[in-house]
């Protein structure tokens, strides 16, 4: 995979080469792919395994995910093997780690969100956070604790959720 000279935001993956990086079957790549060009995440390009992907050249429209910590193999998505993407958690795990990505400090590599939020963003319900955060915990992504640096004061202080791998 790989993107020409002159246009960052356009890379170029055949089915085949995708299907090897995430380890899914061609099906769900056509679908996945469908579903972002609906979603106008990405454009296709005159050619069909090129994609524009849309936004990545406006500041705050993307965010940068540690590469190494995903791929454990090389050339594959790994640390999501063990994901069959038939429950309901494991979506929600994978919506709620996209969701801290983005919301993360490029400072501290956290991200401080609550609970109404990441609802808000994801639709993740609260009482199934707890078994979506056990997930990402459970496959090195994320490590959680108490931000008591936010505020010392609250009896219940805020979750302060650090992205391992960055």
């Amino acid at each position: 995979m790989g993107a020409p000279e002159d246009d960052a935001s356009i890379v170029k993956a055949t089915y085949d080469e995708i299907q090897d990086l995430v380890a899914i079957s061609r099906i769900k790549v056509s679908k996945g792919l469908a579903l972002l060009v609906a979603l106008e995440i990405i454009k296709r390009v005159d050619n069909r395994s090129h994609y524009h992907i849309v936004g990545i050249d406006v500041p705050g429209e993307w965010a940068k995910l540690p590469q190494e910590r995903l791929m454990q193999q090389p050339g594959r998505i790994s640390v999501f093997g063990p994901f069959n993407l038939r429950s309901k958690s494991e979506l929600d795990a994978l919506k709620l780690y996209l969701l801290m990505v983005a919301f993360r400090s490029s400072k501290t590599g956290c991200a401080h969100i609550g609970y109404e939020k990441i609802t808000k963003y994801t639709g993740v319900i609260a009482r199934d956070l707890k078994k979506a955060k056990s997930h990402l915990i459970s496959l090195g992504l994320i490590h959680v604790d108490l931000d008591l640096e936010k505020d010392r004061e609250n009896a219940r202080p805020p979750m302060r959720y650090k992205i391992l791998g960055l």
